[in-house]
């Protein structure tokens, strides 16, 4: 099953955070990580999924929000993701590029936008290890005009592989 339609599938069960900003908290969208997709294991290209096939592991491990409205009405919403981050044990020192999205549901759980994105992060000699907050940059809520918390739930994750989803399945960490 992809990511969008697990999207939808699973919106019930999204970990909530809160909002905070110049907008009151009943007008500013919930956020949240997709469950399953809130780590990511990637690995080599032999296939395999032994712990010398790892290049490197990637874990988001917080969600703050802040929310603005413009003069027309329009809300937009930047976001910070606590980020943690660490090279495989075989793995020389290099970036690590660990893919993940954005979306946004509806009340009916219905994904309305899914941006794309790419965290690169970059390793010392001495660091196989690293923890960091990550903006977002502030995007739009679909539609023009105020909301109600409950209309949208903003969703975040790593944009995971078929493998990847069942390795996280499999090992529950």
């Amino acid at each position: 099953m992809n990511i969008s339609k697990r999207l939808s599938a699973t919106a019930l069960f999204i970990l909530l955070a809160g909002c905070s900003g110049s907008l009151e908290d009943s007008e500013c969208p919930r956020i949240g990580l997709l469950p399953d997709a809130e780590r990511i294991t990637v690995f080599n290209q032999t296939g395999g999924q032994d712990i010398t096939d790892v290049v490197g592991t990637g874990k988001i491990e917080g969600l703050s929000s802040s929310c603005e409205v413009n003069d027309d009405g329009q809300i937009y919403v930047t976001l910070e993701i606590g980020l943690a981050a660490a090279l495989g044990p075989t793995t020389p020192t290099q970036p690590l590029v660990l893919p993940y999205f954005v979306a946004v549901t509806d009340a009916d759980q219905q994904v309305l936008t899914k941006e794309p994105a790419r965290f690169t992060v970059q390793f010392d000699d001495e660091d196989r290890a690293v923890r960091s907050k990550v903006e977002v940059d502030t995007f739009p809520m679909p539609g023009v005009g105020r909301f109600v918390r409950e209309e949208y739930v903003v969703v975040v994750g790593f944009q995971l592989t078929p493998n990847q989803l069942n390795y996280n399945r499999r090992s529950g960490n």
